[in-house]
């Protein structure tokens, strides 16, 4: 009844991705930093911590923490995943058991960070050439 009203007063009705005009690749990337936003709230209240405490895990600041639990646009897709992986360290491997799954099994990517790295050798990583 109240929809009918607002049509009738000229007002257009619709999502908020509609409104911002984002496209579903937009609409995907908020949906995910806000559910990470949650997650990290949700796992820092179960451990105990402060935002604080928090933010010196991750060598970030407690303001920071706060918006990104808060889910204030401009936090970065890195900083949500220091948040998680500070907070809850096993994540870091299943976001790697899960990327591996996708990607069919491979550790390709897993490897390339490595070489990347300069890890696994003891010595620097090389530029490549060509």
């Amino acid at each position: 009844m109240r929809r009918k009203r607002l049509v009738r007063a000229g007002w257009k009705l619709g999502t908020g991705d509609q409104f911002l005009a984002l496209s579903r690749l937009e609409s995907g990337l908020v949906t995910t930093k806000l559910a990470l936003g949650d997650l990290v709230r949700s796992l820092r209240q179960r451990r105990g911590l402060s935002q604080e405490a928090l933010a010196e895990r991750m060598g970030s600041s407690q303001s920071r923490v706060a918006k990104l639990e808060d889910g204030a646009p401009g936090a970065s897709l890195d900083l949500y995943l220091r948040a998680l992986f500070s907070v809850h360290p096993p994540a870091q491997g299943d976001l790697g058991r899960l990327a591996r799954r996708w990607s069919g099994g491979t550790k390709t990517a897993s490897r390339r960070a490595t070489r990347r790295a300069g890890a696994g050798s003891g010595r620097r990583a090389r530029p490549r050439s060509g």
